[in-house]
């Protein structure tokens, strides 16, 4: 069905099967009645009806607008919100090498659709999907890796599937696919132990799926606790259900504040994982932000390649050794208009490879993550608003290196944002170091140049 089956179906039966699904009914199939408040009763010996008009002051003009009021605000209340939205990126991008021996030229839609339905002071659902399309792509390499489907095609999968409610305003529970932000950090996040997929600050557009789960928050005075549990392994690798005892994966995360600065520690564990543990904050240093993260764990979750006696060769093994990450970052805003501002990270991977990356090994495992894969890493950016004196035109530069093998990424950016016209953003990458390295796995130096354009609705 495409398009239309996965993306606007499920997002048309929210809309139709919602108001069945939030109305607020009792379980026997009638109506929950709202509580009769005290006051004077009538001849029957009960008293009105919240809503209702007390016939002892109908002639009360007060009386009556009051009840008028307080009608109309419980029917606001009451109704049902409905909201569509969504992100769509519409990108073309031109890679060649400095040598030009060959070039990539490709154009493509992707982004999300989401739709809404909240029932006011009951539940809230919620249902996104991912799509992509390839418009075209042109290539002269010899042996160009083939698209993941033809351009004929749109390629649709759904992000976060939940249902958010209350008790009391006191616990907050969601359960359903969805996206888990714990800690602080902008470019590397250590103590993202739960979801799929990392956060890639380098993509234009986040497309990372949600994870099966249950999440319940509970405010404590100005202090959270956050526990998540983990479904995604109750099904094996063949669909066939699994026992609780040998399934079950489960986050927690308490965070609070101490000394001005925003902390948080947190854990992940469960059958068949090592436990993880991790500690983030963030507040204000030197008049910046200044926030970092550190994770570490007695062991590794995922395997790492091993050099065989044959060179080139490899094996993927587990380790039992101590496996520990850190990230540290600030940015700060400058300027008499605060027009400027400044960012940077450090990160240091004890589990990463260091100058001799397997990089092919590791992409025919489905292993290559570039801003994870290498052992230590930095990152600067320098953003100006109203640039060249236009509010609509904004600038950027910035570099993420792996000082581990020597590779980097070094970018600039032009946004414009013009009324009544779309927003048009060009990017420039510089692709630098040894070729078969962590930014250069296709080769030596090489140029991107991006043109695209990136709209809400």
């Amino acid at each position: 069905m495409g398009f239309l089956g996965g993306v606007l179906i499920p997002v048309l039966l929210l809309t139709l099967i919602g108001p069945a699904f939030l109305t607020g009914s009792t379980g026997d199939g009638s109506e929950a009645q709202a509580p009769g408040g005290p006051g004077q009763t009538g001849s029957g010996g009960s008293a009105p009806a919240p809503g209702a008009i007390d016939e002892n002051s109908i002639f009360d003009s007060q009386s009556f607008d009051k009840q008028i009021e307080q009608s109309v605000a419980s029917e606001k209340e009451t109704k049902l919100e409905k909201q569509l939205g969504g992100q769509v990126l519409f990108s073309n991008d031109l890679l060649f090498p400095m040598d030009f021996e060959y070039y990539t030229v490709s154009s493509r839609f992707l982004g999300t659709v989401f739709g809404k339905l909240t029932y006011p002071d009951v539940a809230s659902l919620y249902l996104s999907y991912n799509f992509l399309s390839d418009i075209f792509r042109y290539s002269s390499r010899a042996g160009a890796e083939p698209l993941d489907s033809s351009l004929f095609d749109i390629q649709a999968e759904l992000a976060e599937f939940f249902i958010d409610f209350d008790v009391h305003k006191k616990v907050f529970i969601r359960m359903g696919n969805q996206l888990i932000a714990w800690g602080p950090s902008f470019f590397w996040t250590p103590v993202d132990f739960i979801n799929l997929e990392r956060f890639n600050p380098l993509a234009k557009i986040d497309l990372r799926v949600g994870k099966p789960g249950l999440r319940v928050h509970v405010p404590i005075k100005k202090t959270n606790l956050f526990t998540f549990f983990d479904f995604s392994e109750s099904l094996d690798e063949n669909n066939v259900p699994r026992g609780i005892g040998e399934a079950l994966r489960a986050g927690l995360r308490y965070d609070f504040v101490l000394l001005g600065y925003e902390m948080g520690l947190s854990t992940y564990f469960g059958e068949g994982v090592r436990t993880l543990a991790g500690f983030d904050f963030s507040g204000v240093f030197l008049r910046s932000d200044f926030y970092g993260e550190f994770a570490f764990s007695d062991g590794s979750n995922t395997p790492k390649a091993v050099p065989l006696s044959t060179p080139g060769t490899y094996a993927l093994e587990y380790t039992d050794d101590l496996v520990y990450s850190f990230d540290i970052g600030m940015q700060k805003s400058f300027g008499e208009f605060k027009y400027w501002t400044a960012g940077g990270e450090v990160y240091f991977n004890s589990y990463g490879y260091g100058a001799a990356p397997p990089v092919d090994f590791l992409l025919q495992n489905g292993l290559f993550n570039p801003i994870y894969t290498g052992k230590f890493y930095m990152f600067f950016s320098l953003k100006k608003s109203n640039l060249w004196g236009n509010q609509n035109i904004t600038g950027s530069v910035a570099c993420v290196m792996n000082a581990s093998d020597l590779s980097f990424d070094a970018y600039t950016t032009l946004g414009f944002l013009f009324p009544r016209l779309i927003p048009i953003n060009l990017k420039l990458d510089y692709l630098g170091g040894p070729s078969g390295k962590t930014f250069t796995p296709g080769g030596p130096d090489s140029v991107l140049l991006s043109v695209f354009t990136k709209v809400s609705f």
